[in-house]
């Protein structure tokens, strides 16, 4: 895994790799000896923190999301008459950027500020935006040819510094688990928001260590779960 041919954004594979298979294939995989750790929320807990750290003016519900996750999909399931896979869904991968205004006030702030963020992040970062453009016409690896039309080509650069925030976040706590003993013989899989250790060497307090060890690091207040 590596940052390929690029300074910014997610690590990605060069071969068939864990983390190129869809989430029910790899839990067939991998669930009966390793334990997967994750971010809650991934995508928005990521721009929450953005946002506490850096204090945007205009931007006060993206902060909120966390403490009202539950009811911001409620709202939504009923708004939209959907289930809670679809909505959790918007907002993993951020295809709120691709919607519009319509539906509960919580949903319809959220996306408007994160449309406000990418086009902040967009005017100060010309070089993310060049980036995305390269990813649509260059890239070779075996991730990005799966994917190409479906998920680089429709990236924004809000995205591409949230990707790159987790990528960093997954490494703080692959180092901590590496240097803690968690990790032995470098059994570890890596997935976009988080990692797969072995399950005989995860414990109850691992969790809680982890996120004191993020806080320490990057000064983000993250929650974990396992599966």
């Amino acid at each position: 895994y590596h940052l390929k041919n690029n300074t910014y954004g997610e690590t990605v594979p060069d071969i068939l790799s864990v983390s190129t298979f869809n989430r029910k294939l790899k839990e067939k995989i991998l669930s009966d000896n390793f334990v997967e750790i994750d971010i809650v929320h991934h995508f928005m807990a990521v721009v929450s923190n953005i946002c506490k750290l850096r204090n945007f003016p205009n931007i006060s519900y993206i902060p909120k999301f966390i403490n009202n996750a539950d009811k911001i999909y409620s709202d939504m399931m009923n708004f939209f008459n959907c289930d809670f896979d679809t909505v959790k869904r918007k907002f993993s991968d951020c295809t709120l950027l691709k919607e519009n205004h319509n539906g509960p006030l919580f949903y319809t702030k959220i996306v408007q500020e994160l449309h406000l963020l990418n086009d902040l992040f967009t005017k100060n970062n010309p070089e993310l935006k060049q980036q995305l453009q390269q990813y649509k016409v260059r890239d070779d690896t075996l991730a990005s040819v799966m994917f190409r039309n479906t998920y680089w080509t429709n990236m924004s650069v809000l995205q591409l510094i949230v990707k790159d925030i987790l990528r960093q976040l997954v490494y703080v706590m692959y180092n901590f688990l590496l240097e803690n003993n968690y990790i032995k013989d470098n059994h570890v899989y890596f997935v976009g928001d988080g990692l797969y250790i072995e399950r005989k060497y995860f414990t109850p307090d691992l969790l809680d260590k982890l996120q004191k060890h993020i806080k320490l690091k990057m000064n983000y207040d993250i929650i974990l779960h396992c599966k």
